[in-house]
This record gives structure tokens, sequence and C-alpha cells, in this order.
């Protein structure tokens, strides 16, 4: 469905990033936006995509599609303890677990 793909560098709101940019094969199909156009912004600093668009043409229709994204925080330093589960608990308090997981901001 990929007619081709383009790579290139550069900078979306003033972060550094790769945009890949990929058009949809021009076949004809029943049901299905043709002439379609996606770009993707992935981050350089983590490869996290941050910005989305999406262009396509659907029985005399245009539709335009954008999304960014925000990633509030990734991966936060949680011990190995968080994780750790006692085989010994027959009943689950899920009370407990949200406390202990807004300890993180979880």
């Amino acid at each position: 469905l990929i007619k081709n793909m383009t790579t290139e560098e550069g900078n979306y709101k003033n972060t550094e990033v790769y945009i890949l940019r990929i058009n949809g094969k021009e076949k004809p199909r029943k049901n299905r936006a043709t002439s379609t156009k996606e770009v993707y912004y992935i981050r350089k600093s983590d490869f996290l995509p941050i910005a989305y668009s999406f262009y396509g043409e659907f029985e005399g229709m245009n539709e335009t599609e954008f999304t960014e994204i925000e990633y509030l925080e990734i991966n936060p330093n949680l011990s190995l303890d968080f994780f750790e589960v006692d085989p010994t608990i027959k009943e689950v308090t899920p009370r407990a677990f949200y406390e202990e997981a807004q300890k993180y901001n979880l």
C-alpha cells in the first residue's frame, strides 16, 4: 500500500526530529481513501513520535488530520521492589496498590 517513503532531519517546534513522509499507492480501491499522505515527526533524542499528519481523498471529499503528542513523564525511577509479588497474599486490596503508585505520580 506504500508508493514511496522518504526520511529527512528537521525541527518541529524547536525540537530536532526525523521526518518520515509516506505516500500511498494510487490504486483505486472501494471504500478506501486515495492519494494518502502521512507524515510522522519522530523526536531524535529518544525516537518517540511527537506529531502525526494525514491527508487522503475519499469519494470527492478531502480528509486532513493532525495530532501532537506530549509526553508528561517517561519511565519514572521505580525500584524493583515496586514490582515484587507477595505469594502469601490471598486478598487483593486495590487501595494499597493505588497509594503505592501515588508515591511515583503514576
